[in-house]
C-alpha cells in the first residue's frame, strides 16, 4: 500500500473487514472523517457491516464523527440501528455525539428508532428507547443537524415514537411495537392509544 492514499486504504480495509489493514491505514494517517462519493465516511461503512465492533472502536478512537451524515442524511447510528448492530449502537450512544431523534433528509425523515422498528431489531429498539429517557427535546440547530453540511431535521421525542410505533405495527413487529407503545404511555401520550388502533 506504499504511496497509496491512507484514507482510501481505510475504506478498502473496512469493506474487507481486515482489522490489521484498518489499523495500518489509521497509523499512516487515514482520516475517518473523509467521505466517499456517496458522502459516506469510514464510520458509516463500518456501522453498516456485520461484526465490525473492533473497527468501529478503532475509528472512534481516531476521531471519527458519529454525527456526520451521508448525502441522504443517514448517520452512523441509523446504519447501525438498521442493521441490528446492538454493540455498535451502544458504542455510538456512549460517544455522546449522536442525536437519537435526528431524522434523515430523505424518505420522510426516519430516525434510528424508526429504522430499527422497520427491521424488527427488538434489542436495538429497547436500547434506543432507554437512551431516549435521558434526552431532552433537541433543537434543529443541534450539532447532529449541522454535521457535514447536510442539515437534518430533529424530531421531538413524542413524534419520533409515534412514527416508530406506526412502522412497527404496519410491519407486524409486535415486540418492537409493544416497547414503543410502553414508552409513549410513559410520556402520558394520548396518541399512544390512537396509534395502536390505527
Amino acid at each position: 500500500m506504499d504511496g497509496s492514499d491512507p484514507s482510501e486504504d481505510l475504506f478498502m480495509a473496512i469493506v474487507t473487514q481486515d482489522d490489521d489493514a484498518v489499523a495500518a491505514a489509521l497509523a499512516r494517517g487515514g482520516d475517518p472523517t473523509v467521505a466517499n462519493a456517496a458522502g459516506m465516511t469510514a464510520l458509516h461503512v463500518a456501522c453498516g457491516a456485520a461484526d465490525a465492533e473492533d473497527i468501529v472502536e478503532a475509528l472512534l478512537r481516531h476521531g471519527a464523527k458519529p454525527a456526520m451524515r451521508d448525502m441522504n442524511g443517514w448517520s452512523s447510528l441509523m446504519y447501525a440501528s438498521s442493521g441490528g448492530q446492538h454493540k455498535v449502537v451502544r458504542m455510538l450512544l456512549d460517544s455522546g455525539e449522536c442525536s437519537i431523534h435526528a431524522a434523515t433528509t430523505c424518505d420522510s425523515g426516519w430516525t434510528a428508532l424508526t429504522r430499527a422498528c422497520q427491521r424488527g431489531h427488538v434489542a436495538v429498539v429497547k436500547l434506543l428507547l432507554a437512551a431516549m429517557g435521558g434526552e431532552a427535546d433537541a433543537a434543529a440547530d443541534s450539532p447532529a443537524a449541522e454535521a457535514s453540511g447536510h442539515a437534518s431535521p430533529v424530531l421531538a421525542p413524542r413524534a419520533d415514537l409515534v412514527k416508530a410505533l406506526a412502522v412497527a405495527e404496519a410491519l407486524d413487529h409486535g415486540e418492537c411495537a409493544a416497547a414503543v407503545r410502553a414508552a409513549l404511555e410513559a410520556l402520558g401520550s394520548p396518541t399512544a392509544a390512537a396509534a395502536g388502533e390505527a
